[in-house]
């Protein structure tokens, strides 16, 4: 851009000459066909006023024409410069984009996992308080005894297997009365009298 060639828009005057020089060439031609002298007419063409020239617009038309030449050279210089630069700094993008994209990836699979265990710890919050509800909750006819019930399996252990014993003799004794009235030896017992 440092060799800038001024643009001349002179020559688009120079259109106005040439329209009045064709229209007085044309009015000498008129004028020559009512006469019959040739040699007037040739005369009148030859002495006339001259127009201006055309060498002039030839010349501004190349000079203009050297001046786009050149500037699209210039042109053409700064695209292959700016084309460099795009290249050069479009590796450095490649790699940034790629390290974004990989990056929004992993997002995405993080916030898809993360959604995924929510929904099972959901699930297992729901369970617990189902399970935590039935055992808060026991039945008030037969409630689970805590003490150790080893004794009502008929299971003697290595430690007080005397005690044991006991109270499952007892226990025993104690359905004795409820098995006989299911079995319905109580109503055999009171008839037979």
């Amino acid at each position: 851009m440092d060799s800038e060639v001024p643009l001349d828009m002179s020559f688009i005057d120079q259109f106005d000459a040439d329209e009045a020089f064709l229209t007085s060439l044309s009015s000498y031609v008129n004028d020559a066909t009512f006469n019959t002298d040739s040699n007037t007419v040739l005369s009148s063409i030859i002495w006339s006023p001259k127009p201006c020239s055309k060498p002039k617009v030839k010349r501004r038309l190349k000079n203009e024409l050297d001046y786009l030449r050149i500037k699209v050279k210039e042109l053409l210089q700064e695209l292959e410069g700016l084309q460099g630069q795009n290249n050069s700094n479009s590796l450095e993008k490649n790699a940034w984009e790629f390290r974004a994209r990989q990056q929004a990836l992993l997002v995405q699979q993080s916030l898809q996992e993360n959604k995924y265990l929510k929904e099972a710890i959901q699930g297992q919050i729901a369970l617990l308080s189902a399970l935590q509800s039935v055992m808060i909750k026991q039945p008030k006819l037969a409630p689970f005894p805590t003490t150790n019930i080893q004794w009502k399996h008929a299971i003697l252990g290595v430690t007080e297997r005397e005690a044991t014993l006991e109270a499952l003799m007892q226990h025993q004794y104690d359905k004795l009365d409820t098995e006989w009235i299911s079995n319905g030896i109580y109503d055999a017992i009171t008839n037979k009298k």
